[in-house]
């Protein structure tokens, strides 16, 4: 299994809620759609005025979450002004429950 985790920086509490539509209506049905798509969790930490949001999804190969996450984006596309994440790291799970 592979972990992909996505860190979003500086983002305001305005951007925030319009994440949070687009997430919830439209990119997570898209990708709980997809092949090998096991969880995934969204997180917020406040940073003074602004905050970071972070995006843990877990998938059963490294394969199915590159494929995973094309066919997610063309789904349900980045509406204009909506970043891609400013960094993004990839873990093999070793163990889980």
């Amino acid at each position: 299994m592979i972990a992909r985790i996505a860190y979003f920086d500086n983002v305001t509490s305005e951007q925030r809620a319009a994440r949070g539509v687009y997430f919830r209506e439209q990119l997570l049905p898209a990708l709980t759609a997809q092949d090998g798509y096991v969880t995934g969790y969204f997180l917020h930490q406040v940073q003074g005025e602004r905050l970071q949001l972070v995006s843990f999804t877990i998938w059963q190969s490294e394969e199915q979450l590159r494929l995973g996450e094309q066919r997610a984006l063309a789904t349900a596309p980045l509406p204009g002004g909506m970043a891609y994440p400013d960094r993004v790291e990839t873990y093999e799970v070793d163990y889980h429950s």
